[in-house]
């Protein structure tokens, strides 16, 4: 009887049971059709969230951008929609839309799944910009610089007063002199060909062909009168440097006629030691000048030891400073790279990029004003052109007060720049106040720019600040780059 009446009881226990789990489930089922719940076949719920990206969110006027679904719970159908795109809707998963007008754009995505839809929208997503017209150039004089240090022949602001001409051809009486502490073992021939080739064709490509330098050498030696290490003391003044200059002239002008010389290039033996550097002399008044034929030369250029190093480059610097510009390097010991890295043969000459800078071109006249943007208030959107090859914009200048600006330029691997590591937007800031050696020109960087500022050229997507002029890389081209720059 006990056994018969616990059975009964098992079986109403069992029946109540299956009637609990029955209605738990019945629950559970009725739970899938919340329009925000998807059941997995292996009965993970997983919430169906809409979520997207897009590779671009500031363009130019009539660019793409392509936009890619990030839902959560496998979404089945997409509904896109897209203010100011075009095509304005779209059903695919991942489309790609135009756009081409001006503004700033919103873009929702509702996505669903069986009975279950989600709808995400986001405001102020796109931002399409408007280029500037090359047509509407604005007046330049605000972004040229005023000189400061008047009596100097280099110097960075306006007017350029470089002793020699940087237009049309500049005729260079080649000389090559040896000591007698010091007898020449190499030929003028070989010598020469270090320097011809290299510096006909550097200054063809920075100047866009606007000058052309004509190498004119006399190939044979000249034996100066005292051993070298007197030359070496005479480039400690300006005075000694001339003197060493106009004896090497003397000595090879029942030869020479020099009366259509525009600059005079003594090469010294080049294992002439005690000689360790090679400098230019330069002069503004025809009375401290080189004579020789009725002519007064107001530039010349010494070599000396360290020419073993640099080779030909090193009279591109040179012809630097007789076209009046100024070192970029700091004349103290310590990090020679500080200032301009690897960037324009005025700073070091071994520099993986050592084209003039486009301010360096505009102040010798190479740049014309038509291609500088200068840029006073608000905000702009502008393509700069690359440096190596001529036409269109070459920078964006923005003036800080009267002898400092920011200016933007483009750099690419062409040309004498074809080693640098990293191509784009380069920045930097002038100031013709500081002196020569201290920094008039600096290359503003980021935290990662490299000890040589190899990574300091900016690319699409990069945003820079100072002093309140924000620069952002829309797009990086082959030949340009397309930059905002906002003035606060």
């Amino acid at each position: 009887m006990i056994m018969k009446n616990s059975i009964s009881l098992l079986k109403k226990n069992i029946q109540f049971t299956l009637a609990i789990l029955l209605l738990f489930f019945s629950c559970s089922d009725d739970s899938s059709n919340d329009t925000n719940t998807i059941v997995s076949d292996t009965n993970t719920i997983v919430s169906l969230k809409s979520e997207f990206a897009s590779n671009l969110n500031k363009i130019i006027e009539g660019k793409q951008i392509s936009f890619t679904e990030k839902s959560e719970g496998e979404p089945t159908s997409w509904s896109w929609t897209f203010e100011g795109g075009t095509p304005a809707t779209s059903n695919e998963k991942n489309p790609v839309i135009s756009y081409s007008e001006q503004g700033t754009f919103k873009v929702s995505l509702a996505v669903s799944k069986d009975d279950a839809s989600e709808t995400i929208e986001k405001e102020n997503l796109i931002d399409v910009l408007a280029l500037f017209d090359e047509n509407e150039v604005p007046e330049t004089q605000l972004c040229k610089l005023d000189k400061i240090f008047t009596n100097d022949y280099v110097d960075i602001g306006f007017p350029n007063n470089g002793p020699s001409s940087s237009l049309g051809q500049v005729n260079i009486q080649v000389l090559f002199v040896d000591f007698p502490d010091a007898v020449a073992s190499q030929t003028t021939t070989s010598i020469f060909n270090l320097l011809e080739n290299i510096n006909t064709e550097f200054y063809e490509e920075m100047s866009y062909g606007k000058m052309e330098i004509n190498l004119l050498p006399y190939r044979s030696w000249l034996r100066l009168s005292s051993v070298s290490s007197q030359y070496a003391e005479s480039l400690n003044s300006s005075s000694g440097h001339l003197s060493f200059i106009q004896e090497a002239v003397d000595l090879a002008d029942d030869q020479v006629d020099f009366s259509d010389t525009d600059i005079v290039l003594v090469m010294s033996n080049p294992d002439a030691s005690e000689i360790e550097y090679g400098p230019t002399f330069g002069s503004l008044n025809d009375s401290f000048a080189i004579n020789a034929d009725g002519n007064s030369i107001l530039t010349g250029i010494t070599s000396g030891f360290d020419f073993n190093y640099w080779g030909g480059i090193w009279l591109a610097h040179e012809m630097g400073h007789s076209l009046g510009l100024l070192d970029l390097y700091p004349y103290s010991n310590s990090n020679n790279h500080r200032y301009v890295g690897g960037f324009g043969v005025m700073g070091i000459q071994s520099g993986k990029a050592p084209g003039f800078f486009a301010y360096e071109r505009w102040l010798l006249g190479w740049i014309d004003d038509s291609q500088i943007y200068c840029h006073s208030e608000g905000s702009i959107t502008i393509e700069i052109q690359e440096l190596a090859t001529e036409g269109g914009i070459k920078a964006l200048s923005v003036p800080l007060n009267s002898n400092r600006a920011i200016l933007i330029e483009s750099r690419k691997k062409k040309g004498f720049d074809s080693s640098m590591r990293k191509e784009g937007a380069l920045v930097y800031v002038i100031d013709t106040s500081v002196p020569r050696g201290q920094g008039p020109l600096r290359i503003l960087q980021n935290s990662n720019t490299g000890s040589m500022k190899e990574n300091a050229p900016m690319i699409a997507g990069d945003i820079y600040t100072y002093q309140g002029v924000t620069i952002e890389v829309i797009e990086s081209k082959s030949s340009s780059d397309i930059i905002q720059v906002t003035i606060q």
